[in-house]
């Protein structure tokens, strides 16, 4: 009887234990298919939404230019003119390195990826439309030019010169005439602060974007 009574328990905890699997497993399925349809719809949305632009923007700026693009209303302001907005910051590969040494780099190297990048995925979309206006944002340090430097400038050194912001913008410009089809709008980099800085530095800041211009 003792026997009996152990195989029977033993009998149960399987019949249990195999209920439970089959629980998870239905459970898991069921939420992978919620998952799956979410998604669905979603994309359906973006499709959507994204056949009423007649243009499309990136926006490569580190950080800081997400509180103008939502905070500030520019997104709102840029979707209402009919421009669809995809922000690159460095929460991703494209919006990490922003500094003045890295623009050419960067175009020289991810151009496909910028035309293509897509916020809502991370990366590029492949099949979607492509970019027509790529904005572009050094953060607030870069205005600390530290010397005039040697001429010709150096447009991969990581020092902050004139001449070497010269030589980035002189070297990216042959590339933005390459895809004239595309728009290139580079947002010159914040001033600082007085304490963090010093006036020669921040007049070079000055005169660089005057030549900018």
């Amino acid at each position: 009887m003792r026997i009996l009574t152990i195989i029977l328990i033993i009998s149960l905890l399987g019949n249990l234990a195999g209920l439970l699997v089959v629980y998870k497993y239905f459970k898991k399925n069921r939420y992978v298919a919620e998952i799956e349809q979410r998604l669905a719809d979603k994309q359906r949305v973006l499709d959507r939404v994204n056949q009423t632009f007649s243009e499309r923007l990136v926006f490569i700026h580190h950080s800081v230019g997400r509180n103008w693009l939502d905070e500030g209303g520019l997104r709102d302001s840029l979707m209402a003119m009919g421009i669809g907005v995809h922000g690159a910051s460095r929460q991703c590969d494209l919006g990490k390195d922003t500094d003045l040494n890295h623009w050419l780099p960067k175009f020289e190297g991810e151009l496909e990826t910028i035309f293509k990048f897509d916020q809502q995925t991370g990366s590029v979309a492949d099949g979607s439309p492509e970019n027509d206006i790529i904005m572009f944002k050094s953060c607030y340090p870069n205005s600390n030019i530290v010397s005039d430097g040697a001429e010709i400038g150096n447009p991969y050194d990581e020092t902050r010169t004139l001449s070497n912001y010269r030589a980035t913008f002189d070297s990216l410009k042959n590339i933005f005439s390459q895809n004239a089809a595309k728009k290139f709008i580079y947002v010159t980099a914040p001033p600082l602060v007085p304490s963090k800085t010093t006036s020669e530095n921040a007049a070079r800041a000055k005169q660089f974007n005057n030549w900018l211009t």
